[in-house]
């Protein structure tokens, strides 16, 4: 937006002198080394003064702006595109625990036990504080967005192996396109600048002070004076030479993208450039539940397939079974696929399920009306993303299988079917579906980046670390640009962790404000 007269009048007011106060800071033994930074002259005057500045009008910076509102701070957010909100615009899938929808329908379920599963979908240890306080603290969030938002959590019941064996999946209610963020995005309209990206942070004694800004639509540069500074830029998910970084088994996959388009990891340099640490490595997550968009001006975009997708047979290149299908919610079968020697696992789904189904496309990808957004099998048949087999010679011969192991497992897996249980991976009995016929679609799944788990360190209070652990003065993070949470504790990953952003933000928010004061 056009930065005029009356907007920094509103920004500056109750600012207070910027860049004195610590609040609970470390002592000031760490620092950034100005001459590692972008060049600010913090003698010109700045645009704005205001106890915080966020980067980022994300669900993440956005919350955070909130608590520096709500506790009387000044404050500005960046956004770099012309409209705020981000991925909070189309995130519904939150992860909590102990909430009311969970006592209404009579799940046991309590932090304790959440805690306890954690190292089972994650792969990594419950052991951290941060992880606690979140896990303790999940089901207040959502009650945050129900009273102050108006937005709704009806309870589906839901069994997805990246939130554990217990339902603690809940699916917001939301107006299209606008989100659970909506409400957020209304009422800090005020202090949101718009088409103004941050070029860099501003250091002053080893501190930083504030914000270089752009406004691209009228190319003038300034800068932002503040107290303390919050980075919530979101993940790099659309950045593949950041994901094969982190990621390196993926570089021959052809990786499809199913995150949104702001997801380019905008902060990344702005954090490497003071010094900032990073933490969880290797850490994007990946799903394992996709085909190709086949159509022109959406290459390397994903389909989603439809539930049929889990009820199938995951097979690799010779023909044998691999593993639960039920990992198709999860992320661990994306890293079971780079660890094949021939990298590759087909779908094989019985032909009455997959055709009574429906695939879909990612919403943000709805934004002309004449695109189709959801396919049957037809579709996918006749896009070369799906192939429908009578039998398994054909399918040997499409595809290489070895028919001596195909037909043996598609054996098994009828055994299984008639037992009501999966003695083999332990996929739960609803979803074991027999092959009634020859007939079945052989579905080449391809990997789909979605979030980003890796990202900047953070210590308990959300202040962004340096190589040596040491706290960056004046410098927090929030949400995906800290991988989540700013700890290793999150591992491969999570579903529902759009709540770890709000609540990542709010922390932010009120450490900043607390300690700009």
């Amino acid at each position: 937006m056009l930065w005029s007269l009356l907007g920094l009048l509103a920004c500056t007011g109750g600012a207070g002198e910027p860049g004195t106060g610590t609040g609970g800071a470390p002592d000031d033994s760490g620092g950034v080394d100005e001459d590692d930074t972008g060049e600010q002259d913090t003698g010109t005057e700045p645009l704005a003064e205001v106890d915080v500045v966020v980067i980022g009008a994300g669900p993440a910076g956005l919350a955070a702006a909130w608590e520096v509102r709500l506790g009387g701070g000044s404050v500005v957010v960046l956004e770099a595109t012309d409209a705020a909100g981000a991925g909070g615009r189309w995130a519904t899938t939150f992860y909590a625990v102990g909430t009311s929808q969970q006592l209404a329908e009579g799940v046991d379920d309590s932090v304790e036990i959440a805690l306890s599963e954690w190292p089972e979908f994650t792969g990594s240890s419950a052991d951290d504080p941060v992880l606690e306080a979140f896990v303790s603290e999940s089901a207040e969030t959502l009650v945050w967005l129900e009273t102050e938002f108006g937005v709704s959590f009806p309870f589906r019941p839901s069994t997805d192996a990246g939130g554990g064996s217990t339902n603690r999946l809940h699916r917001a209610d939301m107006v299209e396109g606008e989100g659970t963020v909506a409400g957020l995005v209304a009422e800090l309209s005020a202090d949101t600048w718009l088409s103004s990206p941050a070029d860099a942070l501003v250091v002053e004694d080893g501190a930083v002070v504030g914000v270089s800004v752009t406004d691209d639509l009228t190319g003038e540069a300034g800068w932002v004076r503040a107290s303390q500074v919050v980075v919530a830029t979101g993940g790099f998910g659309r950045d593949l030479a950041a994901v094969v970084e982190h990621r390196p088994g993926l570089s021959e996959l052809g990786v499809l993208f199913e995150i949104h388009p702001e997801a380019t990891g905008g902060g990344r340099e702005l954090l490497s450039a003071v010094g900032a640490d990073t933490h969880n490595e290797g850490g994007v997550g990946v799903y394992l539940h996709a085909v190709p968009d086949w159509r022109d001006g959406l290459e390397g975009e994903a389909v989603w397939l439809g539930s049929s997708v889990t009820t199938g047979i995951w097979v690799d290149a010779q023909g044998e079974r691999l593993m639960s299908e039920e990992a198709a919610t999860g992320f661990a079968a994306s890293h079971v696929l780079e660890s094949l020697d021939e990298p590759v696992i087909y779908a094989l789904i019985t032909a009455s399920l997959f055709e009574a189904d429906v695939h879909r496309i990612a919403p943000y990808n709805l934004t002309d009306d004449d695109v189709e957004g959801f396919f049957k099998a037809q579709d996918l048949l006749d896009g070369g993303v799906a192939w429908r087999m009578a039998g398994v010679a054909p399918a040997v011969e499409e595809f290489g299988f070895d028919e001596a192991t195909l037909t043996a497992t598609i054996a098994r897996y009828q055994e299984l079917v008639e037992a009501g249980e999966d003695a083999d991976f332990g996929k739960s009995a609803g979803r074991l579906q027999a092959f009634e016929d020859d007939l079945f679609y052989v579905v080449p799944l391809r990997p789909s980046t979605t979030k980003c788990f890796t990202g900047v360190a953070l210590d308990e209070e959300g202040r962004v670390l340096d190589e040596d652990g040491t706290a960056i003065p004046g410098l927090w993070a929030a949400g995906e640009v800290a991988g989540m949470l700013g700890v290793d504790a999150v591992g491969i990953g999570f579903s529902g962790s759009i709540t770890a952003v709000y609540w990542t933000g709010r922390r932010a928010g009120q450490g900043a404000l607390a300690s700009s004061r």
